[in-house]
């Protein structure tokens, strides 16, 4: 074991220490809600009080040694170059105005880029509470959960105001690049969906590095639309690129597409898109059946509303599903977008939270990995284990001429 790798579960564990000793660990929007707003109040205390604690929160997140084992600065993504393969995905930071951004850059997370939203045109409160389900840390679920936020956000005008802040204020880490998720809203008709997304591209393109077009949210009604109508699509994409600014823009495909819908979406998005983000959450009934019955005292009993305790009706619990089960369809989905889009830049999501699944990613087709739910359930100290086992699969790549060994199914 290297000292980053030590190094890294021993922050783990403090993690999962300090959640369950606060007792938030159960409670992931509200612990999340909770960590944003403290790390905004720290940044306003008075007398530089607050500046040593960031201070220290961010040699918390730092690993001096990770730079040893990972090609700092030898990867790209679309042309961008980042030090890191490693980057946040969509949905850590739905609040863009709350962004930690003094615990990234040098001597602080080593992430390599940083997706903010989703981000609709108008401001959005999502679905009701309580809409994230988390299972235990240390089942086969890898600590994960289901969740149906449903995209709420502030509206892309109050997220463009706030990376314009922050860049004025000098809070903004350099080197680290910024892509915004972009979506339709929960209003949003038919006949508008295609140009609001080039409304949304147009007011965040000068804040951002990258744009990445969601058609995979299972948690907003209408949000997969486009991933269905395929004239829809192409008309969106349009808008996209005509509003970027030759900037790159990836397409978040759903783990639960099937191979016809598939390769639709693959031909009609390729001149259009960089690349593709593979994936988001699944809705498959048959894992989440399986997940449930896992869990269902856990879960079930402690957390779901009345009418699921009652009657033990599943379907109640709806949501797409992350964590080490969402791993088997975002490593095959990977491998299916590889062999139709070669050339494409893949963002692997889904089911990453150690070197194993990092290396399967890369080896499944992707160029890098971007983290969520595996973050939020383990904390900074999983970052570094990721970055290593993406070294480990370039560095095996680079001797053979071994690609896409996942199965395609």
């Amino acid at each position: 074991m290297s000292l980053t790798t030590d190094l890294a579960h021993k922050r783990i564990e403090q993690y999962h220490q300090i959640r369950d000793t606060v007792g938030l660990s159960r409670h992931v929007e509200f612990s999340h809600t909770c960590a944003m707003r403290a790390m905004d109040l720290l940044r306003h205390a008075p007398r530089g009080i607050g500046k040593k604690w960031m201070e220290m929160l961010r040699d918390w997140c730092y690993f001096p040694h990770l730079k040893d084992e990972v090609s700092v600065g030898n990867f790209s993504l679309g042309g961008i170059k980042i030090q890191y393969p490693v980057g946040i995905a969509a949905g850590m930071f739905k609040d863009v105005s709350r962004v930690p951004w003094e615990l990234f850059g040098e001597g602080g997370m080593q992430v390599g880029f940083i997706t903010v939203g989703g981000i609709t045109r108008d401001p959005q409160p999502g679905n009701p509470k309580r809409r994230h389900f988390s299972f235990p840390a240390k089942e086969w679920l890898g600590g994960d959960g289901i969740n149906r936020y449903g995209l709420n956000n502030a509206g892309v005008l109050a997220a463009s105001n706030s990376l314009k802040l922050a860049q004025s204020q000098g809070r903004r880490p350099r080197g680290i690049p910024i892509i915004a998720n972009i979506c339709n809203g929960v209003t949003t008709l038919d006949s508008d969906k295609a140009s609001e997304f080039g409304t949304i591209t147009r007011y965040i393109i000068d804040e951002v590095d990258a744009i990445e077009v969601n058609i995979s949210c299972p948690n907003q009604v209408g949000a997969q639309d486009l991933a269905k109508k395929m004239d829809i699509l192409k008309d969106a994409l349009e808008s996209v690129k005509a509003q970027a600014n030759d900037k790159p823009i990836f397409l978040k495909i759903s783990p639960d597409t099937n191979d016809e819908m598939l390769a639709m979406i693959i031909e009609v998005s390729r001149d259009y898109v960089t690349g593709y983000s593979s994936t988001n959450t699944t809705t498959d009934a048959a894992i989440r059946r399986e997940v449930l019955e896992r869990v269902w005292y856990d879960v079930v009993l402690r957390q779901a509303p009345d009418p699921v305790r009652n009657h033990g009706d599943f379907t109640l619990i709806n949501g797409g599903i992350s964590g080490t089960a969402l791993l088997p369809k975002q490593l095959s989905m990977t491998a299916k977008i590889r062999q139709l889009a070669l050339g494409k830049v893949i963002i692997g999501i889904g089911g990453i939270g150690d070197e194993d699944s990092a290396e399967k990613t890369i080896f499944a087709g992707a160029q890098a990995i971007a983290l969520y739910s595996r973050l939020a359930q383990d904390g900074p100290g999983v970052i570094p284990l990721i970055n290593i086992g993406v070294q480990k699969a370039v560095d095996a790549l680079s001797r053979t001429s071994l690609h896409a060994t996942y199965p395609v199914k």
